[in-house]
């Protein structure tokens, strides 16, 4: 999880997300 340069979070009324990228641009997370 060292090499995460993005992270977002989307907050919801009953859902929550969260998305990581890398430096590349790679989705890390989901």
């Amino acid at each position: 999880m060292e090499n995460i340069a993005l992270i977002g979070i989307d907050l919801g009324k009953n859902s929550f997300h969260i998305h990581c990228q890398d430096r590349r641009g790679k989705a890390v997370y989901r």
